[in-house]
Parts: structure tokens; sequence; C-alpha cells
């Protein structure tokens, strides 16, 4: 059984490295859709990929695979990071072999060390090392958390849509998506597993705007709203849920419009905007409800509006990478304007 359990860990590395064949990596995506238990261990397996990393014990070609395919995301280079943190500290702290004393000499420097700056120091980097620990297993372990990670780290290099999702990290849009590589799947893969659990918890106003996000990046757009418009009912002023709720309606009129069901679409537009005008009227500094107001009038082809509501939003955010967006949007209103 160790023996099968070692080569699986085997396995499952040599996945995220990327140096299985494509049907080899089909079958252990086809296997994670389906065994929970093997998508827990690809964790711990990842984990441990990423301490051999930072001790320096990968081959010259796995840790070129780990730079191309792990240090992209923000979560890989965090997970590094920390890991290199603990290890730090604990090598600080490593036992020097030193002469055994005598019990009496054990007995008078007990005293005189328990309350010494050294053993103070120790206690502290200690409870450091003691919380790093514990904070990142609570992290790996809570459902909620992980999904949303495992959700953003998916898309840290390409958006899913070209409206702002709240919490969201600037990453680029394109109409034409690039293939996920074997970390994206296993990620989208733990977030899937992660959020259907949570249908079966208590649902808060939190719950259902996570669920409603997940559901808005993966294109769910109805099931997005509906969510959405539950947790906004049991938190009537949260100002986030609602310019998500704007976002899911708003793709799906931009879907209703492209399938020649315009009066539909406009109900949608029309909806959203609503819900971002109340969002910014909660909230004005929200740099999210001003970027979607802005897309949405350029969406609608409201070139005068776009304008407008694009250089306001370019007072608030100079120099984002979504101000960059923002100016090519400008640039954009104005030459249809004229």
């Amino acid at each position: 059984m160790k023996n099968e359990l070692d080569q699986q860990d085997l396995r499952l590395r040599q996945y995220l490295l990327g140096e299985l064949s494509s049907d080899e990596q089909q079958l252990i995506e086809e296997r994670l859709l389906v065994d929970e238990a093997l998508m827990e261990q690809l964790l711990i397996v990842e984990e441990d990929l990423i301490d051999d990393y930072a001790a320096g014990q990968l081959s010259p070609q796995q840790q070129a695979n780990y730079q191309k395919l792990y240090l992209a995301s923000p979560e890989g280079r965090q997970k590094l990071q920390l890991s290199r943190i603990l290890k730090q500290h604990l090598n600080n702290f490593i036992d020097v072999a030193t002469p055994q004393p005598t019990f009496w000499e054990r007995v008078q420097l007990g005293f005189a060390q328990l309350f010494s700056p050294t053993a103070l120091k120790a206690a502290a980097a200690l409870l450091v090392v003691a919380f790093g620990v514990f904070s990142w297993w609570a992290f790996l372990r809570s459902d909620l958390s992980t999904a949303m990670t495992a959700l953003k780290t998916a898309y840290s290099e390409q958006r899913p849509l070209e409206f702002r999702i709240t919490g969201f990290a600037y990453a680029r849009f394109s109409a034409s998506p690039t293939p996920q590589n074997q970390i994206t799947t296993a990620k989208l893969k733990a977030a899937d597993n992660a959020f259907h659990n949570l249908l079966d918890d208590k649902q808060t106003a939190a719950s259902l705007h996570e669920l409603g996000k997940y559901n808005l990046a993966k294109r769910n757009f109805d099931e997005a709203i509906n969510l959405l418009i539950k947790g906004l009912t049991l938190e009537s002023n949260n100002t986030s849920i609602q310019i998500d709720l704007a976002v899911a309606l708003i793709e799906r009129g931009k879907l209703s419009l492209a399938s020649g069901q315009p009066e539909q679409a406009q109900g949608d537009f029309q909806s959203g905007k609503t819900n971002l005008e109340q969002a910014i009227a909660r909230s004005p500094s929200s740099l999210e409800a001003h970027f979607n107001l802005a897309l949405l009038h350029q969406t609608m082809k409201n070139w005068s509006e776009a304008e407008k509501a694009w250089r306001h939003y370019l007072t608030l955010d100079q120099r984002s990478e979504w101000s960059q967006e923002a100016r090519r949007f400008l640039e954009i209103a104005e030459s249809q304007k004229q």
C-alpha cells in the first residue's frame, strides 16, 4: 500500500510539472473530477513540491518546469515565499551539539535562562512559526477560501469577463481564451469541488456572493443572478454584491443582444446600470463600479456618456493596469463620438 501511494504521489508530481503524456494527463484530470480524495492528495503533493523547490532539491529540468508552470501565478509565489520564511525560522533554532552539563548545572542554568532575552526571542519566533503553520493549514482547509483562491489563480493571467468581478486582481481580457495548462485545470477543478460542497452548507450572504462570483466567472449568468439576488436580500447594503449582480445582468444582456433579442438585452442593461449607479451612490470611490459603468456605456454605444465616465474613472485611478485599459476605451469613445 505504501509503495502504491508513493507511486501515485510520483505521478501527481509529474502531472503538476507537466512531465506526463497528454493521454496520461487526461486520465488524471478525469479522475480528479470524481475523486475528492485524489484532489486532496494533489494539494498535498503540490505543497511538497513547493518545499522541494524552495530547498533546491529539484533537478534543473524540474526547476525550469516549475518556474514556467507555477511561479506565473500570484498564489504560487505567495506559497513559495511562506515556505521559505518557515524554513528560515526553523533553521535558526536547530539545536547545536554542545557538551552536556551536569544535573546541578542544568538546575542553575534553568532558572537563569528561563526569562533570558534569548529564550523569549526563541519563544516568540516559534510562536510566529506555529501561527504561520496554523494559518496556512486553515487556509488550505477552508472550502470557501480554497475555492476562491483556486478560482482567482486560474484566471490570474486572463480574466474570464471583460467587466470587472469584485476582488479579482487585474488580468488581461481576450475574446479568444488561451488553452489551460495542467495547474490551471487542477485549480479550476479544485474550485468546482469546493463550490459544490458550499451548496450543502448554510447559505450566508458571503457564501451566496462567492457562489455567485463562481458562476459569473464560469459564465452561468442566470444562476449567478439568482444567487446574487439572494445574497443582496440578506445584505441589502452590500455594494460588492450589487456590483457583481450588475455584471451578471450586463453579460446576460450581451448574450441576448448577440442572439437577436434586443428588448431583453436592453432590460438587462438598464437593470445593470441601475445597480451600478446605486453602488456608486453608496460607495463613490468604488473603482470596480465606475469601471463597469463606463464599460456599460461603451457597450451600449452611448459614446458621450462613455467618454464622461472614463474621464471620471481616470481621476480616481491613474496608474494601475486597469487605468491603461480605461485610456484605450476613452480613445475609442472619443473617436466614435466625433
